[in-house]
């Protein structure tokens, strides 16, 4: 692909390309930051093959963050960026233009368009005129000698020459770069998250507004995403290279009806301009101060649009490759983890392996790992796996300070390895830094409890469980568990079945329940046990030791498996 200049020549793509990156990155280019992503956006919009030419209003939107309701005719200030840009381009390349052979222009018009011009010839391009002089121009005394024509000549082939080998290293490197490209893994990076809020009641702009800030706080601090106030604009290299990011638009809407608040909401994929998803959700503001109810909407939303299990984190997952690592990586893990599903984790290890001999400072890639090797010990971590595990964890911690998923990491750690009190310190750090991590709630509640906290980690369990599309598998077990110890067999027995990869603690308490009830599906509960654990029986104790139960609980438990027939 070429990009045809306004003087002489074709301007190859990879030439273009690398004379706006040198322009963009070269200090001694008086352009601002604003000027920059402007250079940007017209120059990829121009090697994208849209040489029509750009309106104010899109770049009014798509680069300098303006509402959808801009009016370039009353709003000057495209015009006053582009007139900023045209200059410090002039004198940029009136100051540098010698060191290069490619130039940006920015023709005057009704639509902005970057033009990539060729400067710098040889004189294989300038040659007929220089040797094509008609001899009726020529003094009538002059002497021709045609020794001087013959060894012009022979340069003008020889620079003709080199030219030419010149042209094909050029278009090797550009194959070359472009093939590396292609042929990398894809390394998926954070999405990008662009908000915007409205109200169609100007006399709760202001509320709206609020909520917006709010819910802006609340979202960073997943570590699930990337927000930002405008549309970022991928640059080509981006483009080429296999690790680009989804951008996604949050459009909201707020309402207050009566008692209720509510947010309608809506995600556009920024590339495709399709809609992702939509919906409502709204909170009963009756007997509640506005900054409580303003505090429950941000918390309902952002768990619905930020939390690993939401939805932005669901499209990730499903739409990347299967040998996508970065992000997707640590996404899939982390769902690896929270749903028990063990028989996936040599391959989650293996992708997290990839990412971090790509990117060795991922704090999230080393916290996944870290809880990804605790559980692949089963509950009896040796002093190795154990000691690497929590240098990991530490390690994350060390470089996102800030990261829930590090305290996830170091309460895992901690728990597994018998230092409890540690490991609730740290699940407390977790929700001090995200209160809206519902994994964590989640996780530090079924501590809590299997402990003794029975009512500490009950109203965790509960809060995880709300206004997500499926209630985290461990807050399902702590609700589980809690029916059984308040003796209510029956809730017990219907709680533990409909968790979703309960694994062997879900199968324990359904058959446990049922021995109490006296069921005729007791027996049958019990070979479904034995199916999961053939040696269960004899390995009781080691694995209520492992889970770290309350002594009252597993003699609890046990008491329902002898009546369903275990032989404990």
């Amino acid at each position: 692909m070429t990009v045809r200049g306004q003087a002489r020549g074709d301007v190859s793509c990879c030439e273009a390309k690398a004379e706006l990156d040198r322009v963009c990155s070269d200090y001694r280019f008086r352009g601002s930051n604003r000027s920059r992503s402007i250079l940007r956006y017209l120059a990829e919009r121009c090697l994208e093959g849209h040489t029509d030419g750009v309106k104010a209003y899109a770049i009014a939107i798509d680069v300098l963050g303006r509402p959808e309701n801009f009016d370039p005719s009353v709003d000057p200030i495209v015009r006053i960026e582009m007139s900023r840009l045209r200059s410090a381009l002039l004198h940029y390349y009136d100051a540098f233009g010698d060191e290069t052979c490619v130039s940006i222009a920015l023709p005057k018009g009704g639509h902005y368009v970057a033009e990539f011009t060729r400067t710098g010839q040889t004189l294989a391009a300038n040659d007929s005129s220089l040797l094509e002089m008609p001899r009726e121009g020529r003094a009538p005394d002059t002497k021709w000698s045609e020794e001087p024509i013959e060894q012009l000549t022979f340069f003008v082939r020889r620079q003709r020459q080199v030219a030419g080998v010149a042209a094909v290293m050029v278009a090797l490197v550009c194959a070359a770069v472009v093939g590396g490209f292609v042929s990398e893994p894809v390394m998926t990076v954070k999405p990008t998250v662009v908000v915007t809020m409205a109200s169609p009641d100007p006399r709760v702009w202001g509320e709206a507004t609020q909520t917006r800030d709010m819910l802006l706080v609340a979202l960073t601090r997943f570590q699930t995403l990337d927000v930002s106030i405008v549309q970022p604009t991928p640059s080509l290299s981006e483009a080429l290279r296999p690790g680009l990011g989804n951008t996604y638009k949050i459009d909201l809407k707020f309402y207050v009806d009566g008692g209720n608040h509510s947010v309608w909401w809506q995600i556009i994929n920024a590339r495709t301009r399709s809609l992702v998803s939509s919906g409502l959700e709204a909170i009963d503001s009756s007997g509640a101060t506005t900054v409580t109810s303003r505090v429950g909407l941000v918390s309902l939303l952002s768990r619905k649009l930020a939390s690993p299990r939401g939805i932005i984190s669901a499209l990730e997952v499903t739409e990347s490759p299967e040998d996508a690592s970065g992000n997707a990586c640590v996404l899939k893990a982390e769902n690896d983890l929270n749903d028990a599903r063990l028989n996936d984790l040599p391959a989650a290890v293996a992708c997290l392996d990839r990412t971090l001999a790509t990117n060795p400072a991922n704090a999230d890639a080393i916290a996944a790992l870290s809880r990804v090797e605790m559980a692949q010990a089963g509950g009896h971590p040796s002093r190795d796996v154990t000691h690497h595990a929590l240098g990991l964890a530490r390690r994350a911690e060390e470089l996102a300070p800030l990261s829930d998923r590090a305290q996830m990491a170091l309460m895992t750690v901690q728990f597994y390895s018998g230092r409890t009190d540690s490991a609730i310190i740290a699940g407390r750090k977790a929700l001090t830094l995200n209160p809206d991590n519902v994994d964590a709630a989640a996780k530090l509640g079924l501590i809590l409890f299997v402990s003794g906290y029975w009512d500490a980690g009950v109203a965790l369990a509960r809060d995880a469980g709300r206004s997500v599309g499926m209630i985290p598998r461990d807050a399902s077990l702590v609700l589980a568990l809690d029916a059984y110890r308040r003796k209510d067999w029956s809730s017990a027995s219907l709680l533990s079945e409909q968790i979703i990869q309960g694994g062997l603690t879900a199968a324990m308490l359904r058959a446990a329940s049922l021995g109490e009830l006296k069921s005729p599906q007791a027996a049958d509960s019990l070979a479904d046990l034995r199916s999961i654990s053939p040696d269960f029986e004899a390995r009781f104790d080691d694995i209520m030791s492992a889970r770290r139960y309350d002594e009252m609980l597993a003699v609890a438990i046990a008491s329902g498996l002898r009546k369903a027939g275990a032989n404990l």
